[in-house]
């Protein structure tokens, strides 16, 4: 019940959003043994310290973020979705530094796990992270999200890409033209105000 409490809380549904309620829910339903409680609340807290204007707050709910999400990942009821975000959630933290010290090789190890799990966001994470220094190895997850997984945003990128060419990577217009609008039908807004300039 104080799962549920928390999400209503958190989302404001039937009453006002309350943070400070939906976080002692979640307590609670730790405490209770709700498993899926460490994800929701791992979350919670993530989206606070992105939005936290006091850096000591911001590191705080990062670092209690970062418990979170390692103990719901050790969960053996854990749904996969989640498994994937919250490896994808633990990336960002460590490449940005915040709560945690910054590790890029740490990020990109979580990036990797959350992509094994079919995470289009992860990724096209992973691209960005190693298009500078390993373009082919970058290539082949950004295809992944665009071709396997079919990520709005991967198909955009994929798009640019052919539309500019990069690297060993040619430019192909009408390559570049179709995944462009392969990432407008699925609504992507960066994709629509591209081809719109084509």
């Amino acid at each position: 019940a104080h799962y549920w409490l928390g999400i209503l809380h958190e989302r404001g549904i039937g009453r006002p959003v309350d943070l400070s309620l939906a976080e002692k829910s979640y307590q609670k339903a730790l405490a209770g043994g709700v498993s899926g409680a460490y994800y929701k609340y791992a979350v919670l807290l993530y989206e606070r310290s992105q939005k936290a204007k006091q850096k000591n707050k911001a590191k705080r709910w990062s670092k209690k973020a970062i418990e979170l999400f390692r103990a719901y990942l050790k969960e053996p009821s854990r749904a996969k979705p989640n498994e994937a975000y919250s490896c994808y959630y633990l990336a960002l933290l460590y490449q940005s530094g915040m709560g945690v010290e910054k590790s890029l090789r740490i990020s990109r190890y979580w990036l990797e796990r959350s992509s094994e799990l079919g995470l289009g966001k992860a990724m096209i994470a992973l691209y960005q992270l190693l298009k500078k220094n390993d373009f082919d190895h970058a290539l082949h997850f950004l295809k992944q999200a665009a071709l396997e997984r079919h990520d709005p945003e991967g198909l955009y990128e994929l798009g640019i890409l052919f539309l500019q060419g990069y690297s060993s990577l040619e430019s192909n217009p009408v390559l570049a033209r179709q995944y462009l609008e392969a990432s407008a039908k699925k609504m992507y807004r960066p994709a629509i105000e591209r081809l719109t300039l084509l």
